[in-house]
């Protein structure tokens, strides 16, 4: 059986929250239904500075109606490493996964990102 990329989707841009402690979606990919996907990307806090909060927040949809949290991080002030990967995750067809920014503290900032997801099927 081979397996291959039939169809995709690019997300970039950068996500600027309008007011503290307001949980803003980065992302956002839906299943078909019918064929399984992966989502993987980047996003970049080196706007973060000292007295800047942010929690980024991974959600995934294990029955493909309800989210539950997959992973949370907090991260606070100037990143030594602010480049944040976020590795590929494999989804059925009927799943959902979601990734939002929610600055808690400082000046409101805008952080850049860049997301593909994939639609496989077999041949």
């Amino acid at each position: 059986m081979t397996v291959r990329v039939y169809d995709y989707q690019l997300f970039s841009g950068s996500v600027s929250p309008s007011s503290l402690n307001s949980e803003v979606i980065v992302v956002e990919v839906t299943g078909d239904g019918e064929h399984p996907f992966m989502v993987e990307g980047w996003l970049d806090l080196s706007p973060l500075q000292s007295g800047d909060t942010v929690i980024l927040t991974e959600y995934v949809s294990v029955d493909g109606s309800d989210y539950g949290v997959y992973l949370s991080s907090e991260f606070s002030g100037v990143q030594e490493m602010p480049i944040v990967h976020f590795h590929m995750r494999s989804f059925l067809p009927d799943q959902k996964y979601k990734l939002t920014v929610n600055q808690t503290a400082g000046t409101l900032r805008s952080f850049p990102f860049r997301f593909i997801a994939e639609f496989m099927e077999k041949r």
